[in-house]
Formats: structure tokens, sequence, C-alpha cells
């Protein structure tokens, strides 16, 4: 198989060679390029192995520091409440100058952890300052309430910052930018004397560890800090962002003169009163009440007891706080939105184009009709992200994934409800006119009637199925009327990562089988986490009788490896498949790509995007009990397949990249963000025969489109009830690409 005219190697002489003179001399050679073959097989291997225990090692030294960081907080909390407690860390405890134990703690980590014997620098005992979080996640300034004690912060003016007294009250909330808010319960004690040489005045004085402090805590936005920023200079976007009020922020202008500038890293040198001027426009601007890093360290600088702070102390609190730092301003929320399948023709219209003289677009989509998906009673079905525990049940199905939501589920008046829950990818057209539909939530596969209507939905094995202390179908993606909704914890412990479901869906020429592949590793077999979520399991079912689906067999891909640019220290990644299709023989066409680079998004070039190929022909069918149970594993924690399991063969097919090839119809990958710029998901495959017939010769068009993520300024939802405006400020159209390909004659794609 071959793409671009370009013939795979082969086994056997080489065409320039000269024949062998005898039978040994021609047996010797083939035992001499077996040999290399196997040599360089073996350090592949050897390389990749040490990759993992690379990985292994420091995820060993990562959890070491945290059990000793987490082993010598509990070793101070037994000590400052007198609890005996022999070790060698509260040793040095009793033997050396105690420093001030002002520090927060995850919420409920070290429930009770605030001493009586703590007291306030007048003598009064002092009261740890209870929960940041308002219900919806974000930190608010709510108004004084009679008889609490906690009158609200005096706001923030330029005249006034410096002059503000420390506050003795307890809570601290404040209004904040929109773009980052941080999220936890800090708890404070205090016990032992100062430090001699202690300058209490010293996080008044020193610019630079405030400044670090801020910086720091602004790490969670650094990848998409670019399109951020770019959001709040466009003049059509009319949304303004916190994200103009980092610090790390490049000067105005910077990106426009710097398109490919996706990672600005110099930080800037800003003088306290410069940063106290930047606290202002946070309080000033009516960001949506959520409260940034600045707001953060003015409200430490104001408590009673910040001149108690050593430097260390500071250091540790930021540490803290960065763990439950959250950015809000890159996701909109899920919404509402009925599920749908639309229907378009297609006019395609091949040309000779060239770089220097590039065409407009010949492939023209015309809408015909749309579907509308109910469930089996006809109700719609919706986008909204499933509960985090229970569903909906229908005669003869299993639970399905179901959204509760009040309202009309857009934060709009309305009589609330619960429908079944879709995130649709994958679909394949049955020979009877009906749809089947694989979702991420379930992740389940579902079949559809020609009207839109569910007729019966496949439940994957237990391993597949998330599960949250029971099952759990959430992707902790919150409904876009309350973006701020925390699921604890965010990831399932076992079974599909959030939004990593049954992305690829395709099935044989003759309708009969259907196969569905995950987009990245499950959880129990080295998912979520790059580079480990490799082993995505592909399942195979018998659809002769759509209304009885057959479980048959189940496979590993193994999916490719890509180096990140924008990552710190080029880390690995894995490039996550986002749709399949059949080919025969076996083979199937793979959509991998890498995310985060594109339209509209913080980095403009992509450097993995490519439609490869693989074969299950020599693969071990992984069907098992053991395999399928809950918590079943193929692999290891860091994505080693179990001896004895062979993946998929996987080769390298067709890039997307390639800018001498897109510049013929004015695309670009990398670059400005404009129209010609390749948008980041890339998600179907369609193939069609160059000859109009059978494609017998070999030759056929492989159709791609792109998918938009609702980035839009002109949308309309509901009926046309809803006006949609993406937090982005972009607006994205959807693009098709078009490639001529070969293929073996023997190929037979769906």
């Amino acid at each position: 198989m071959y793409a671009d005219g370009e013939a795979p190697k082969r086994r056997g002489p080489k065409p320039d060679s000269k024949p062998a003179a005898t039978k040994r001399q021609e047996m010797n050679r083939l035992a001499q390029r077996t040999h290399r073959e196997r040599k360089d097989l073996y350090a592949q291997e050897l390389e990749w192995r040490v990759l993992r225990a690379k990985e292994a090692y420091v995820q060993l030294v990562r959890d070491k520091e945290e059990l000793k960081r987490e082993n010598q907080e509990m070793a101070q909390l037994l000590h400052i409440h007198g609890i005996p407690y022999r070790n060698s860390y509260v040793r040095k405890l009793s033997t050396a100058h105690s420093e001030s134990n002002y520090m927060g703690s995850s919420a409920g980590s070290i429930s009770g952890a605030s001493s009586s014997r703590a007291q306030t620098a007048d003598g009064s005992p002092f009261q740890a300052p209870k929960s940041l979080n308002s219900p919806n996640g974000a930190i608010r300034r709510p108004p004084h309430s009679p008889g609490t004690g906690m009158p609200s912060p005096n706001p923030v003016t330029p005249s006034n910052i410096a002059s503000q007294s420390p506050s003795n009250t307890a809570e601290y909330t404040s209004q904040a930018p929109i773009g980052m808010a941080i999220t936890t319960d800090h708890k404070a004690s205090s016990t032992g004397s100062l430090p001699q040489g202690h300058d209490p005045n010293w996080i008044f004085r020193d610019d630079q560890i405030s400044l670090d402090f801020v910086l720091h805590l602004e790490g969670v936005c650094q990848d998409h800090k670019k399109m951020m920023c770019l959001r709040n200079t466009n003049p059509d976007a009319n949304h303004l962002t916190g994200h103009a009020l980092m610090l790390s922020c490049p000067p105005d202008g910077h990106y426009h003169e710097n398109p490919d500038d996706d990672h600005y890293h110099q930080l800037p040198e800003i003088p306290n009163p410069e940063l106290m001027k930047l606290l202002a426009l946070s309080y000033d601007l009516p960001l949506n009440g959520e409260m940034a890093p600045v707001q953060a360290l003015q409200i430490i600088r104001n408590h009673a007891r910040a001149s108690e702070l050593t430097q260390r102390d500071f250091r540790l609190l930021t540490e803290r706080l960065f763990k439950y730092m959250n950015c809000y301003g890159n996701t909109q929320g899920t919404l509402n939105y009925q599920n749908r399948i639309q229907i378009f023709d297609i006019s395609f219209t091949p040309t000779n184009a060239t770089a220097t003289s590039p065409s407009p677009p010949n492939l023209l989509l015309t809408y015909q009709r749309t579907t509308l998906l109910t469930d089996p009673q006809g109700n719609p079905t919706t986008g909204l992200d499933a509960d985090v525990s229970g569903g909906l049940t229908f005669s003869g199905e299993p639970l399905l994934p179901a959204a509760t939501y009040t309202g009309n589920g857009f934060g709009q008046a309305g009589p609330g409800g619960k429908r079944i829950s879709l995130d649709t990818e994958g679909i394949v057209l049955a020979r009877d006119g009906s749809y089947w539909i694989s979702d991420e939530y379930g992740p389940y596969i579902y079949h559809f009637g020609r009207s839109g209507k569910l007729l019966t939905a496949i439940q994957p094995p237990a391993a597949y199925i998330p599960t949250r202390n029971g099952t759990s179908f959430s992707a902790n993606s919150p409904p876009i009327y309350d973006p701020n909704r925390n699921i604890n914890p965010k990831n399932p412990r076992s079974g599909r990562a959030n939004n990593q479901g049954l992305e690829g869906l395709t099935a044989s020429p003759d309708g009969n089988t259907l196969y569905a592949l995950l987009q990245s590793a499950l959880i129990n077999d080295g998912g979520p986490d790059n580079p480990f979520r490799r082993q995505a399991r592909l399942l195979q079912y018998d659809i002769s009788n759509g209304r009885t689906p057959v479980y048959q067999k189940e496979y590993v891909v193994t999916l490719p490896l890509f180096v990140d640019p924008t990552s710190k220290k080029n880390a690995t990644k894995v490039a996550a498949q986002s749709e399949i299709h059949y080919l025969g023989n076996n083979q199937f066409f793979i959509l991998s790509r890498d995310s985060g680079a594109g339209a509209g998004q913080s980095a403009t070039t992509s450097v993995y995007r490519q439609i490869d190929v693989f074969d299950i022909s020599t693969a071990t069918d992984i069907k098992s009990a053991a395999n399928d149970a809950t918590n079943g594993s193929i692999a290891s924690a860091t994505g080693v397949l179990k001896p004895g399991i062979v993946p998929a063969t996987y080769c390298s097919f067709l890039d997307f990249n390639v800018n001498s090839e897109l510049r013929k119809f004015g695309l670009h990958n990398g670059g400005a963000q404009d129209k010609g710029l390749l948008n980041e998901k890339w998600e179907s495959i369609a193939v069609v025969p160059v000859d109009g017939q059978d494609g017998k010769d070999g030759e056929w068009f492989v159709f791609s489109v792109s998918d938009n993520d609702f980035i839009t300024q002109d949308g309309y939802l509901n009926n046309g009830q809803y006006r949609y405006k993406d937090a982005s400020g972009f607006d994205l159209n959807n693009q098709a690409l078009v490639f001529r390909v070969s293929l073996p004659k023997s190929a037979t794609p769906s």
C-alpha cells in the first residue's frame, strides 16, 4: 500500500544488485538481511524500553517526593497537637527554631487541622479561613450578612490599594477576572516562635517573590494564553477575559506582529506599584466574578497574620494554591443541543492546481435535510454532560447515560428535564437506511432508525464503563449555564477516560460486521496521561441482525507518538485517533492527530495529523472474561502491553500537514490565524472510487471533514430561541480535504 506514488519496501535483492552465484550465497544474503532487520527492530524496542524506564523513574521520584511532603505535613500536625510521633522530622522540629506553619491544605485533606492553641497577634483565638468556594466553584463577593461578622472587603481602587489595613475577617471573597479561579478550602495554623531576624514586612517589600507568586499561578493558562489574548483584541468579539490581565502576557499587538510566536516566555519586570494597578483593573472590570492570582496575593497581604509568614511559608502556599487553579476562560460548557444527522449533496470537481496558481474550493456541499435523534419514546436526546450517577432505562436496554438539567438547559427559563446524553462521534449508514452511531459518554454504540428514533443500544464490556464509586458516565464537561461545576474525582477510576470514548466507527462492505475503536487507552490500560495512553481497544460486533448485535472479537491498536515542540522539554505525546474506515483484508484507515494546534487555537502548527493504516491480521484477539471485567487490564500503568499480546500492525500513510500540497488550495499548516489555516480537529474519513464504479484500478478519493467545535460568534440553538456566541472570539467554518491515493487492487473499502 502506498501514497503519492511511493511504493513500500519489499524483501528480496535490490534491483541493481548482482544475482547470487550459488544457492548458498543467496541464502547468506537472505540471512544477513534478516539479521539487519531484526537488529533494527531490537534497537527500536530497546529505545522504547529506555524511554518507558525513564518515564517510570520520573514518576517514582515524583511519587516519593509527594509522599515525603505528605509525611512531613502529617508529622507537623501531630507535633502541633502534642501527639507523640517518633520520626526524624519531628526530632528536627523539637531542636530547631520553629517557623510559622501558615500554609494552605487541600479541601478535606486534614479535617480539623486548625488548632485551638493558635492565636492572633493580640492574643485572641485565631479562626482559620473558611471555604473560599462558592456553590459553582468560583470565588465571589457576597453582600454583608448580619451576624456573620464578615463584611465584604473594601473596593480596591488605585488610590486606596496601598493604604488598606489588614483585615481580621476569617473569610475572604472577592470579584475577579473570568480567566482564572482558585477553588480550594484553605486552613491555617501557627505554632512556635518566628525565626531569629525575621522581617515582618518583607512580604510588602519583596517585589520579586510577589511576581513569582502571580506568574506561577498563571501557569495553568500558558497553553492557551495566545488564543485568549488575541480574543481580547478582536473588535468583533465583544467579550472580555481576565487573560489580558496576566502578568505573563506580551505587549499589546505582539501576537499580531509575531503570529508564529505560540509561547511567549519573556517575564516582565514590574515594580510593586504597577502590580497594584493590575490588581485595581482586576477588580474594576466586570469579568464574571472570579479571582485572579494577583487578587489572591492581595488577600494574603491583607491577612491579619501576614507579617508572620516566612518566605518558606509563602513558597509552600504558592505550590499549594497552584494545585487548585482552574481556568474557565477556555471552555464554553456542554449544551442542551439535540443530536442530529444532517444530509448534504456533494459535488466534487478535481483540478490540477499549483502553489503558484491555487484553486478556489472545488468541493461543494449543499444542505438537504436534518434527522433529529430521540429516545425510544420520541423524547429528544441532549449533548449535555451525563449525570455523575444514574441514567435512564428503557425496556430491553442497558442503563443509558442521561443528563438532568434545569430550565431549558441553556440557562434560561423552562421546566427542566432528563434526556439521554450523547457525545456522538462515528456514524455508519446501514443498508436499510438506519444508522449506527458511536458515543463518548457511555461509551456506547446506538442504533437509530431512519426517523431518528433509538432502536437499540450496545453496551461495551465492563472494562470500558467509567466508574466513580460505581458507574459514572460524566465526562467532567459542565453545562454552559453552570461552567464551574466540579466533578470529584475529575477522571473516572477505571473505564474510558473523559472525552476518550468510542471515537472511531466503521463497518464491513456487506454491512454485517461493525468495528469501534477507542480514542485512546482505557484508564485501566495506561490512560489518561501522555505518553502512556497508547493502547486503544478495538471492538468487533456481528450486526447481521440489527436488533441483537453479537460481541465477537477484540483487538488492540498501539497509537503513534509525536514530540510536542510547544510543551516543556519537548514532551512525548500520543496521537489519539479520531476516526477509522474499513479497507478490506483486515486493514483500516485511522485518523490520528495531535491537539491544540490550528485555527482558533493557541498554537497554529500541527506536527501530527495523518490518515494511517493498521492491520489486525496477526493481532491477538484479547476478548476474555478477565480483560473485559471492571478494571480488566491489557497493559501496565505506563502503557506496556502484557506478554503475549500482539497489537495491530501500524504504518504511516497520508500526512495532512504538507504545506507544499496545501498551498495548491490556499491553505496552510502553521503561521497566521487566517481563513487558510487548517482547523485543529479532523474527525472523519470517507472513501470513493476515482472511476465512480468499483475502484478495481486501485485509485480512490479520500474525503476528510473537520469539526468546528461550535466555535462561532453568530450561532442559534433551540430552534433559534437561543443566541449562541462562543467565548473564543473566533468564527470557524467546517473544512474538507480530498486526497487521491492508490490502494492495493484487492482493497474493498466500505
